[in-house]
């Protein structure tokens, strides 16, 4: 009887719904802001853009991360953040001139350039694992495209999972062309960017704004928020220079929450676990759940 009840009910119930990512992201700036994960985390023996420490960061840190996608000479989409093997792992030349069964046998670095047993993961393989349970904003590394990045995004039903990043004006209308159902994060200078971006077909609710990182800009973040985008600033950058290292200096985290007081919602940090920690936004973290 109970079986039969349960069965009832998820007949009912129908298909899981897809998550709303414009009401997610409104739903984080009324919960009071979260922190994004760069390059999905990454610490001592834990390699930065690798599956497996994503996985970590999602379960313990934060449901926001993001991942860099760059190509094989194959065409196989693969999270890596640099052009050059030997910047992130044991390999040689370049990883767009590499097939993929020479990449996926490479050694990982940690961020201190320590190699790890960990192997390159693929884009598919992030978007089955963390798709219900992260949001994931994708940044392209050159030579990938748009195109193939997106259409990998499609096969994987992980429209809702993803946030693609944009650098200029031209490259967030392309993404919305390519895919008018993206969240897109544009960087947004003045708050007539957005309707730049709106004449040519990307809507505000569908944007969030990328505003820089190492200074803050409180004055835009305001007008952001008037128009209900919700801002995103970065603590991240060279390890001896970015903010995250300035924070933690003389052990006072209290800038990440200062940010958030300033009109900031997204936190996008290089020292996530310490980020969270300090803003303490569990109410947040339930906004991206599926």
């Amino acid at each position: 009887m109970i079986l039969r009840l349960a069965l009832i009910g998820a007949l009912l119930a129908g298909p899981v719904a897809a998550r709303d990512l414009p009401a997610a992201f409104d739903c984080v700036r009324e919960r009071g802001g979260i922190v994004a994960a760069h390059r999905g985390g990454g610490g001592p023996g834990q390699p930065e853009n690798v599956l497996s420490t994503a996985r970590r960061t999602v379960a313990n840190v934060t449901p926001l991360i993001e991942l860099d996608v760059s190509t094989t000479s194959d065409g196989v989409l693969v999270l890596f953040h640099d052009a050059e093997l030997d910047e992130d792992s044991n390999g040689r030349g370049k990883i767009a001139e590499t097939p993929w069964r020479t990449v996926r046998a490479l050694r990982l670095r940690d961020p201190q350039g320590r190699l790890t047993r960990e192997r390159p993961s693929r884009l598919s393989d992030a978007l089955a694992a963390l798709k219900g349970r992260a949001v994931i904003q994708l940044d392209r590394k050159r030579p990938a495209q748009w195109s193939a990045i997106l259409a990998e995004v499609d096969r994987a039903g992980a429209r809702d999972a993803v946030v693609p990043i944009s650098y200029s004006n031209d490259e967030a209308l392309e993404i919305a062309q390519l895919a008018p159902w993206a969240m897109v994060s544009a960087t947004i200078r003045e708050p007539a960017d957005l309707d730049v971006l709106a004449a040519g077909g990307l809507p505000p609710e569908r944007v969030l704004a990328w505003t820089g990182a190492g200074r803050p800009n409180p004055e835009l973040w305001a007008a952001l928020r008037a128009r209900g985008v919700e801002p995103i600033f970065g603590t991240l950058g060279r390890p001896e220079t970015r903010l995250d290292t300035q924070y933690a200096a003389d052990g006072d985290l209290s800038e990440y929450r200062d940010l958030l007081t300033g009109g900031v919602d997204i936190i996008s940090s290089s020292t996530p676990a310490a980020a969270a920690g300090a803003i303490a936004a569990k109410d947040a973290r339930a906004c991206l759940a599926r």
